[in-house]
């Protein structure tokens, strides 16, 4: 018994890190289902296959687009905000094209010149449209789903409850509609552009 007491928090790390993994390789996953236009559950495997060559793009792309707007975000909020608008679409123009990094970068900054507020308003009503609903399930189960992001997990029963509800919502809700959501805003920000 102490033997299980001493290894649960290295079980409860290990089993976090493995849901981050997992939660990389779904959404890479997503991303070339959404962009490409192959989301059926008989292709999965090959989703999840096709997802795994994206990895370094992607991982390189996110670098360079937290860079650009940590360099903003020096500068103050309001430049840090208008260039994460404009490099909000690198990884659709990663997994759209054969654009990497700070290209993708530029790609995205490109399309979105123009519409800076269209673009950032629609994001708003999103993040809104979120909010609301993961504070609804959040009230309706007495926890508190906004917890998971950073957190690690107590040993608390409630505490895992919580974290157990917001792991779904983060996987089933936040982050499918999120890449769905921007590759349709994407979609259409890149059509008026190319019009």
């Amino acid at each position: 018994q102490i033997f299980f007491i001493g290894w649960f928090p290295f079980g409860v790390v290990l089993m976090q890190f493995g849901a981050v993994v997992s939660g990389v390789f779904a959404s890479l996953a997503l991303y070339v289902g959404v962009t490409q236009g192959t989301l059926s559950a008989g292709e999965t495997a090959d989703l999840y296959r096709a997802g795994r060559k994206f990895l370094f793009s992607y991982a390189w792309v996110h670098v360079v687009t937290v860079l650009a707007i940590l360099g903003g975000f020096l500068l103050l909020a309001l430049p840090g905000i208008w260039i994460a608008v404009l490099g909000i679409f690198s990884v659709f123009v990663v997994f759209s094209t054969e654009k990497r990094g700070l290209s993708a970068f530029a790609v995205s900054w490109h399309y979105v010149s123009g519409s800076w507020g269209a673009v950032t308003w629609r994001c708003i009503v999103l993040v809104a449209f979120l909010a609301i609903t993961v504070g609804l399930v959040s009230a309706i189960f007495n926890t508190n789903a906004w917890t998971t992001t950073g957190h690690t997990y107590t040993g608390d029963v409630e505490d895992a409850f919580s974290f157990a509800v917001g792991i779904v919502l983060d996987y089933f809700l936040v982050n499918p509609l999120t890449i769905i959501f921007g590759y349709l805003l994407f979609q259409d920000v890149r059509q008026k552009k190319e019009a």
